[in-house]
């Protein structure tokens, strides 16, 4: 179920691996239906705000439930302190029958990133919803938008199109 659980996640939110296994209980804001991953946790070393749609949410109320005394949403099973394995979410698509030219645990960034542009979201939007730093420095210097609204509601329409494809 955990691991079920952070692969769900991967494909509505799609963070990095480092992102999601390192995810603690204390950067959810249930009321405001937001992930705050600290800038020291990200990749380009910037905060980081993550909409949650209501059905991730209800992933997370889920593994809520299931107590493993740890701060880490994801705590390995040897050790409630430390993350899961880095090759737990390949390793869990390798056993689902996805061998490594057809789906890693990066390709949810790659299949979200690619599905949102051909449905015609603002690139903006989604290239924050991904992290990243625009490559233009000075426009990176000076724009530091984050686009929230528009990116809640891509999120919910992102996860609305999943659950349609089921």
């Amino acid at each position: 179920m955990i691991v079920g659980s952070a692969l769900l996640l991967s494909a509505y939110l799609f963070p990095r691996n480092t992102e999601l296994r390192g995810m603690r209980w204390s950067e959810l804001d249930w009321d405001r239906a937001m992930w705050e991953v600290p800038g020291e946790r990200m990749k380009m070393k910037r905060d980081h705000l993550v909409p949650l749609p209501p059905l991730a949410v209800a992933v997370l109320r889920e593994l809520r439930e299931i107590d493993f005394g740890s701060a880490l949403v994801f705590p390995s099973p040897r050790d409630p302190a430390r993350m899961l394995s880095e090759m737990t979410f390949n390793a869990a698509l390798r056993r689902m029958g996805y061998t490594q030219d057809v789906h890693v645990h990066h390709g949810f960034r790659t299949t979200a990133s690619t599905n949102l542009n051909e449905m015609g979201w603002n690139a903006d939007w989604i290239e924050r919803q991904l992290a990243h730093v625009p490559t233009n420095k000075v426009r990176s210097s000076y724009n530091k938008a984050e686009y929230l609204d528009g990116r809640v509601e891509m999120m919910q329409s992102y996860a609305d199109w999943l659950e349609n494809l089921l």
